[in-house]
């Protein structure tokens, strides 16, 4: 036997499996079904799916003085943003965020809030940073990650957009300008809570 008879057989199988990844990719990452499983080990086996309620949670401030639960800020329209000091992708967006976090308020948007979250990071290292960048929203610090792994905030920065409800609306992985951030506010805006 010759190895020409099985060359079309290695080209039939080769994009099959072709195939098979690429759909399973799509499906993975697409926006609008956004489902990943839970991560092995936890004791939930939630899925963070878009128009779901947001996983609650309870967190200390950046600064020590309080604490943050989720639950309680139903009714605002939230920005969820995971971060560490030595993210580069999360020092270069950070100014985008105080941005637009100063514009929506100079707007008068009441019904805004967004958290940072700073995720297995140094407490020290995470302070400074806020200070630096003259963060001018509530930060709050995970320190064994656990949030963010609820969140699944494996890359990081990574941005989860919650409505009025409660609900998931979007996540956001990777860098996120001003515009895009006051945009999907706009958007959030048109649902009724």
């Amino acid at each position: 036997m010759t190895l020409s008879r099985f060359k079309p057989v290695f080209l039939v199988a080769g994009f099959a499996a072709f195939g098979v990844l690429a759909g399973l990719l799509i499906t993975l990452l697409s926006p609008t079904n956004a489902t990943i499983p839970a991560p092995l080990g936890t004791p939930t086996t939630r899925i963070l799916r878009v128009e779901q309620p947001a996983p609650n949670f309870t967190l200390d401030s950046l600064d020590g003085t309080r604490q943050v639960t989720l639950n309680t800020l139903k009714g605002k329209r939230l920005l969820i943003n995971f971060w560490a000091s030595w993210c580069t992708p999360c020092i270069r967006e950070t100014p985008d965020l105080v941005k637009a976090y100063a514009r929506l308020k100079d707007e008068g948007a009441q019904d805004v809030e967004f958290l940072g979250v700073s995720t297995k990071d140094d407490l020290a290292a995470a302070r400074a940073f806020a200070e630096a960048n003259h963060v001018n929203y509530p930060l709050l610090f995970d320190k064994t990650g656990l949030v963010s792994e609820t969140y699944w905030a494996f890359g990081l920065p990574t941005t989860v957009f919650v409505d009025a409800t409660g609900k998931v609306y979007k996540t956001h992985i990777g860098l996120i300008t001003t515009d895009d951030v006051v945009a999907q506010f706009g958007e959030m805006s048109k649902i009724a809570p």
